[in-house]
């Protein structure tokens, strides 16, 4: 079985050290999302370069909220995470 976890700030402080010691082999951020009004998760870099930095596979996810209703609102959320996860290192 391969262990993972889903990070958002909600967390808080996060020893990613600790987490890749636990057995844990992945991370899932939340990069941003657009429910209530558009937003990068104010850990996101920190948590995506501290997990990079401590081994861990990273995965990033996106909040679409509820006036996300056509194609051109689809895209627009696409095109927003895009730009959030373009500035981690892998």
């Amino acid at each position: 079985m391969i262990k993972g976890i889903d990070v958002s700030r909600w967390q808080g402080n996060i020893d990613f050290k600790k987490v890749k010691a636990s057995g844990v082999q992945f991370v899932i951020l939340r990069a941003g999302g657009s429910d209530g009004s558009f937003f990068t998760d104010p850990n996101f870099y920190k948590y995506a370069a501290d997990a990079v930095s401590a081994g861990l596979h990273v995965g990033c996810y996106y909040i679409v909220g509820k006036n996300c209703k056509s194609s051109a609102d689809g895209l627009a959320d696409a095109m927003r995470f895009a730009e959030i996860i373009k500035k981690i290192k892998p």
